[in-house]
């Protein structure tokens, strides 16, 4: 299912991180939002347990909420959807949340819906953590596992 890009749509992705509050006054633009478990709690001012139930509840009709090794949380339109992320040996987290929205916007751009997109950001990502250093473990398009 296509993403509803137009080829001359401009949209805009936000991924708040480091999260600071004055990031609020500019997500209301955002055509999608990026941040981590710990940048949505703040952002959303919950915790934990309760970020599920608040995503559901948000006035943002697209947020993907990076997860580490539990993968990421894909929100639309009101449907939550967990994306597991694929087992791998972890050796450096550095990176590998540049890695899932560099990934994640070029999935976009050709035209992936955001569900299968996010898919092909966490397998990258997972890619990414197995290497030492930041650019060794930035994978090729063809290296994504899915």
């Amino acid at each position: 299912m296509p993403c509803g890009l137009q080829d001359s749509q401009t949209v805009v992705v936000i991924n708040p991180a480091l999260y600071f509050p004055c990031v609020k006054k500019y997500t209301d633009d955002a055509w999608l939002l990026t941040p981590n478990r710990r940048e949505a709690c703040m952002l959303f001012s919950c915790g934990e347990e309760e970020l599920l139930s608040v995503l559901t509840k948000s006035a943002y009709p697209r947020v993907v909420v990076t997860m580490g090794g539990d993968g990421a949380v894909c929100l639309e339109n009101g449907k939550v959807t967990v994306i597991p992320a694929i087992p791998s040996t972890v050796v450096d987290t550095t990176g590998a949340g540049d890695c899932f929205n560099g990934v994640l916007c070029a999935m976009l751009m050709e035209k992936y819906s955001l569900e299968e997109a996010v898919k092909q950001a966490v397998s990258a990502a997972s890619l990414s953590v197995q290497f030492a250093h930041v650019l060794d473990g930035m994978p090729y398009r063809k290296d994504l596992l899915i």
